[in-house]
């Protein structure tokens, strides 16, 4: 398994833990410790943990309104 696939495996193992957990906390800190154990640097993971909350808030506004 690539370098990617295995940031991307990583990002979607988080990706519903986040979503109760917001950005913040022990959840988000061991996220971006796992991203930059795998190569990221520590900015792009912050950056890619922030687009996928982002996206699941405005998904989240989609079914609740």
């Amino acid at each position: 398994m690539g370098i990617l696939n295995k940031l991307e495996t990583a990002v979607e193992d988080y990706r519903i833990t986040m979503m109760g957990s917001g950005l913040h906390g022990t959840v988000y800190d061991d996220a971006i410790a796992n991203l930059v154990s795998m190569g990221l640097d520590e900015e792009d993971a912050v950056l890619e943990l922030q687009e996928i909350y982002d996206e699941w808030v405005y998904k989240t506004q989609l079914f609740t309104n």
